[in-house]
């Protein structure tokens, strides 16, 4: 059976996609908002993480932590103000969406913290906690 001509392979197409992938696998991961030091690293390593290949996962959750919240607490110590409020939403939004969604999609899959250790009943136990009695 012939292949119709609109089926058939198109190589300038392939060797576009094939060069697309070639930048993505060697592209500079970008989960974090800052780079930690390498000693700062090397000690989540070796006491919190399960894998050290969690290592991005963990600086964006603590990205996370240290830019939304408390950004937000100063929102309400500042006069109310809607024009700031709706840019700290599309900064966050902006910065954490994808990041967090692929996050929260990975750890489902697999375990991030170290059994047994504090990091892991932490997470766990109390924020897990927090989040059910919000809801």
């Amino acid at each position: 059976m012939a292949i119709p001509s609109a089926y058939k392979p198109c190589p300038e197409g392939l060797a576009r996609a094939k060069a697309a992938a070639h930048r993505d696998l060697c592209a500079s991961r970008q989960e974090g908002l800052f780079p930690w030091p390498q000693a700062l690293k090397a000690w989540c390593i070796n006491n919190v993480l399960h894998d050290p290949r969690d290592l991005h996962l963990l600086q964006l959750l603590v990205h996370v932590a240290l830019f939304p919240l408390p950004t937000a607490l100063i929102l309400y110590a500042l006069p109310p103000s809607h024009v700031l409020g709706c840019v700290w939403f599309v900064l966050c939004y902006a910065c954490f969406l994808q990041r967090f969604i692929l996050a929260l999609h990975y750890s489902e899959h697999g375990h991030i913290f170290a059994t047994g250790t504090f990091w892991d009943g932490f997470v766990c136990v109390f924020v897990c906690r927090v989040v059910e009695e919000r809801i």
